[in-house]
């Protein structure tokens, strides 16, 4: 969803199995496509691209990525929109 500015909005969550691999499940608009972004601080953020092709998202607006070289102990991830 996005507000009047143009700002995109989206929630989910992941679970990281073995430190190393991260499932992120993020919910977008359908009929667009988005690239997910990973950053290991948020004061300022480094956001790096961990996706190499759009991603679309599913019927119910999901989009699910895994992260296999999730950065230990944590990571913080966004969507943006192509």
């Amino acid at each position: 969803m996005t507000d009047g500015s143009g700002n995109l909005y989206v929630g989910g969550g992941f679970t990281v199995a073995g430190g190393v691999i991260a499932n992120v499940k993020l919910y977008c608009n359908r009929g667009q496509q988005f690239g997910v972004q990973r950053a290991t601080n948020l004061s300022p953020p480094a956001w790096t691209n961990v996706n190499s092709s759009p991603l679309s998202p599913a019927a119910d607006g999901s989009i699910t990525f895994v992260d296999t070289n999730a950065p230990t102990p944590a990571a913080y991830y966004r969507a943006f929109q192509y």
